[in-house]
């Protein structure tokens, strides 16, 4: 028609004019990172990918943001009364920022959102789609949170799934390197089932966080209805248009006959990130300070995000590790291993560039993991010690092998007390950002 732009937009068409208008004001972004400790707001110029604004809010709940049980170390949950109130704090603060920053900044001019969370980060909800934990009576329930990534309470469900798949349907293990882990969605749900009755019998379903936070800003929190993420359902959750979506309900069934009767209350279709959940509500528009009806886009894993946020292309490979090591062989001059001084080429490096993916398969299917570990040991003739860092098989029953993310860990053998293992030491924005102030002090203490 006319005058008219008949572009699919969700809703009625507007007049050209005002369309035009609208798309001359269009010239930024929203991003929204749900991390393990915090949520982060970004705001970005489209059109160059300055970073106008920007606000973090660090989740009130548990230690550093993660409900812990100290009964049970593979436990790590979190609240979803954090995220929501995140977005009420970044948002705002993020907006504020950028009308500092750029000059004519108006919040009008945001046009979008974009979401990412952790992942596997599933939560209980009810039928309408709210997370059991902001009931009341579900309130201190650790199972009515959201199990976070890092939760590792499923671990026998997760290798029970891996048994039964491997010997049934080895195609649903063919995109996960061979092996179910218990950081992802079915271990996690199955393992509530078996030891929480009233939290499985009060779920009416399950989502991803990155699933939630589009569904609540859009106002389609209805798990029937909401738009679930592709990159959430891909291999944590076995889901393949070429079996039919998700894993057989009879498949679900054997390994519980509730999780194959929760099958039907999931989801039959995935979304990519390209695609919007939804409008923004007017009465998040309202406590935002944005405009009703921006689109907000299907969510995604930090992760794989931030592959596109470093520029992964066609041709271009990007490769988001779990590990990273510091320091090189010179800084190791200066330092000692029990009052031995080191020295540079005392330290053998090999970093994960020559692991095969032949190698890594055949270590989860022997039930090991591969780590990158630094090791030191006495015993040289020169009475050196023997210092190496590289990529290392550990047995599933390691408690190094649980260290993942930002945790440390380390494993003393001891004469008297044998092996003694340490973990803990989350990294967040504000340590990370006192640990690099140290380094700079003793850069300048003591110059190289």
């Amino acid at each position: 028609m006319p005058g008219r732009d008949m572009s699919p937009s969700g809703g009625c068409p507007r007049p050209a004019t005002e369309y035009n208008k609208l798309m001359k004001a269009a010239k930024y972004a929203l991003g929204l990172d749900f991390g393990t400790n915090s949520v982060r707001a970004l705001v970005v110029d489209v059109a160059n990918g300055n970073e106008v604004g920007t606000a973090i809010f660090d989740y009130p709940s548990g230690s550093a943001g993660i409900l812990l049980d100290p009964k049970d170390a593979n436990l790590a949950r979190q609240n979803p009364a954090d995220w929501i109130l995140g977005i009420e704090r970044t948002v705002p603060a993020a907006l504020a920022e950028a009308k500092k920053k750029a000059k004519g900044f108006d919040p009008a001019s945001v046009v979008g959102i974009g979401v990412d969370t952790t992942g596997s980060t599933p939560l209980p909800v009810d039928r309408a789609g709210k997370p059991l934990a902001l009931y009341k009576e579900f309130k201190r329930n650790l199972n009515a949170q959201a199990w976070l990534w890092k939760d590792h309470t499923g671990h026998a469900e997760a290798a029970e799934i891996t048994a039964l798949a491997a010997a049934e349907h080895p195609g649903y293990l063919a995109k996960c390197g061979g092996t179910y882990s218990s950081e992802w969605f079915w271990s996690k749900i199955l393992h509530c089932l078996r030891t929480d009755a009233k939290v499985a019998s009060a779920a009416f379903s399950w989502v991803e966080c990155a699933d939630y936070i589009p569904g609540l800003l859009t106002g389609i929190a209805d798990p029937l209805r909401m738009k679930r993420s592709r990159c959430a359902a891909g291999h944590k959750a076995m889901f393949n248009d070429k079996w039919g979506g998700l894993p057989a309900k009879s498949f679900l069934a054997k390994l519980d006959p509730r999780l194959g009767e929760l099958r039907d209350r999931l989801y039959a279709k995935t979304y990519t990130s390209d695609v919007p959940a939804g409008g923004l509500t007017k009465d998040w528009a309202k406590k935002l300070g944005l405009r009703p009806g921006i689109a907000v886009a299907v969510g995604s894993f930090d992760a794989h995000l931030g592959g596109v946020g470093s520029g992964v292309e066609t041709g271009r490979f990007v490769n988001a590790l779990p590990v990273f090591i510091a320091g090189t062989k010179e800084w190791a001059d200066k330092f000692t291993a029990a009052g031995v001084p080191i020295v540079g080429d005392d330290i053998k490096f090999r970093g994960i560039t020559g692991l095969s993916v032949d190698f890594v398969r055949s270590a989860h299917r022997e039930g090991r993991a591969v780590k990158l570990l630094a090791t030191a040991a006495p015993g040289r003739k020169d009475g050196r010690w023997s210092l190496d860092v590289r990529p290392s098989l550990v047995e599933a029953s390691h408690p190094l092998v649980h260290v993942n993310g930002t945790e440390k860990g380390i494993t003393f053998l001891t004469d008297s007390m044998g092996s003694v293992t340490l973990t803990g030491g989350r990294s967040n924005p504000r340590g990370a950002a006192a640990a690099l102030l140290k380094d700079i002090i003793n850069i300048y203490r003591s110059p190289f």
